[in-house]
């Protein structure tokens, strides 16, 4: 088997019922510098339901250069004849 695989970049999107709004406010505020996990994680903890939903439509594909040259397409064949050896074909690694 050909597997191609792919790297893009996309938006997802978890939300939060608006009575949480202060507690969100507070935790920016104490975070300035948060991360897209560590909203997540905050929900969590806060026993929210964090549920991501890609945004539909907000695919794109990204070139090594937008992924520090690491690859963004790779073609892999997969032996399962011998034990899922898999070799890759293609990688368009900049590295």
């Amino acid at each position: 088997m050909i597997h191609i695989d792919q790297k893009i970049t996309a938006w997802d999107r978890f939300s939060i019922e608006d009575e949480h709004k202060d507690a969100l406010l507070i935790f920016m505020a104490k975070n300035p510098s948060f991360t897209s996990s560590d909203l997540y994680e905050w929900a969590y903890e806060s026993g929210l339901d964090p549920y991501t939903k890609l945004i539909e439509g907000s695919e794109e594909t990204i070139d090594p250069y937008q992924n520090n040259g690491e690859a963004t397409i790779e073609i892999i064949h997969e032996n399962d004849l011998i034990m899922h050896e898999q070799t890759i074909l293609y990688s368009n690694s900049k590295n």
